[in-house]
């Protein structure tokens, strides 16, 4: 319900991006859910909105060190829809309960 006053207050974007904090992908490999978790979260909440698929995606941040996380990053989605001429873009942040570094800095 929030994600629908926020728009209803302030409008829609081309695109809704839930980005989900990373896991390295040798966790995922080991047969652990979180990302898999994540997917659901983000299939229902766009199902709830009624989005299509290509009105919304799902993006894993705050990755570190050299390992490959679980994809696709945050950051490389967003400069490859800057380059498709996505103009604009909300982004919700499912995993993080409250505002922190990684949603007021990383986002």
């Amino acid at each position: 319900q929030s994600i629908r006053d926020f728009q209803h207050q302030h409008g829609t974007a081309e695109k809704l991006l839930m980005s989900f904090h990373g896991i390295p992908q040798p966790y995922a490999d080991k047969g652990d859910p979180y990302a898999d978790q994540c997917r659901e979260t983000a299939r229902l909440v766009a199902q709830a909105l009624g989005l299509e698929h290509n009105q919304w995606a799902i993006s894993f941040q705050s990755r570190f060190g050299k390992q490959e996380w679980v994809k696709p990053y945050t950051d490389q989605l967003l400069g490859e829809w800057a380059q498709q001429g996505v103009k604009s873009v909300q982004i919700l942040s499912p995993a993080f309960s409250a505002d922190c570094l990684e949603t007021l800095e990383e986002l």
